[in-house]
């Protein structure tokens, strides 16, 4: 009778915590996906989202001021052959992205059409 109660025991003990998991399953998934959507956006500068669940605006500007030199000169071995060298140095960059990013309601699948 003993073996036949503790075996009991541990199916119920298997169900609460699968039942407990189960119902903790939206909070860690939504938890989750927030993790991976700010981890995206850092990398991404917020180009990362569910696109049947975001609605963004967004502008990017790029600006850059360069130097390019070109040197060209004659081998003088071989006056048909010419080297020419060029080099292009960045002097400075900017990058600005603004706008507005609207997500749907935090219980609201991501997957749902």
């Amino acid at each position: 009778m003993k073996k036949g109660q503790s075996v009991l025991e541990y199916a119920v003990l298997i169900v609460v915590v699968v039942s407990a998991l189960l119902a903790m399953q939206w909070y860690i998934q939504r938890g989750m996906q927030g993790k991976l959507k700010e981890s995206a956006d850092e990398i991404g500068a917020g180009s990362q989202y569910a696109p049947t669940k975001t609605t963004s605006t967004m502008t990017r500007m790029v600006t850059s001021e360069t130097v390019t030199n070109v040197a060209t000169e004659v081998d003088p071995d071989d006056t048909t052959k010419i080297k020419t060298t060029t080099t292009t140095d960045i002097i400075k960059e900017n990058d600005l992205t603004t706008g507005t990013e609207n997500v749907e309601k935090w219980g609201t699948s991501l997957y749902e059409n």
